[in-house]
């Protein structure tokens, strides 16, 4: 039985090469792991008072938020263990998010006990609340890890410097279009995975006060 997503592929016109390109280019650009990395030293860096705090708070952040879970999935990958660094297959991806979880959680509790400022240790909070229901609606569907971790971080983004940055939602839709247009995920794929996190980066509110 073939799913929505190779229905997709079969029926849709191969792309104009200079899309494709730039697609690609977006996919790889903002992929959760580099969307994670970057905000959380962004993140370490304004919350610190000092170089020393910010090395402090902002390492073990980018490591355990970002680089430790894309490390797995590029071993993973070169021993032909996972399809591809965005793991196109959905049964394949299950223990890279495992993966991912257990290094947030690591983390976030060298956060804590460091005493690391709340923008920071909210942030960790905010891609565990997106990473849990990506992991239990992924056993079933593929949605769209891409979309979902790009929104949770747009929305955790504008709760903590304000409206000016509603800008970010236009890159949350330009990662959801590269995604289609490279028909790993269908417009429903997309649309769940932003829907899923827009509503856990609203919990940003909440955690930030």
């Amino acid at each position: 039985m073939t799913t929505e997503l190779e229905n997709r592929r079969e029926e849709t016109p191969q792309r104009p090469l200079r899309r494709t390109v730039f697609a690609r280019a977006v996919t790889d650009a903002l992929q959760p792991p580099a969307v994670l990395v970057v905000a959380m030293g962004v993140v370490a860096a304004t919350s610190a008072t000092t170089v020393g705090q910010a090395f402090l708070w902002g390492v073990p952040a980018v490591l355990f938020g970002g680089v430790l879970p894309f490390l797995f999935i590029l071993i993973g990958v070169r021993r032909g263990r996972l399809s591809d660094v965005h793991i196109r297959v959905r049964h394949q991806r299950h223990i890279p998010l495992a993966v991912a979880l257990a290094s947030v959680l690591v983390g976030l509790a060298i956060l804590y006990a460091t005493d690391a400022p709340r923008p920071l240790t909210s942030l960790f909070i905010v891609v565990l609340l997106a990473l849990l229901p990506c992991m239990a609606i992924t056993v079933w569907w593929q949605i769209s890890a891409h979309a979902a971790f790009a929104a949770a971080v747009a929305v955790y983004c504008i709760a903590l410097w304000g409206p000016w940055l509603a800008f970010t939602a236009a890159a949350v839709a330009l990662v959801g279009w590269s995604r289609i247009e490279l028909r790993a995920h269908t417009m429903r794929q997309v649309l769940a995975g932003a829907a899923l996190g827009a509503i856990t980066g609203c919990s940003s509110w909440l955690l930030l006060t």
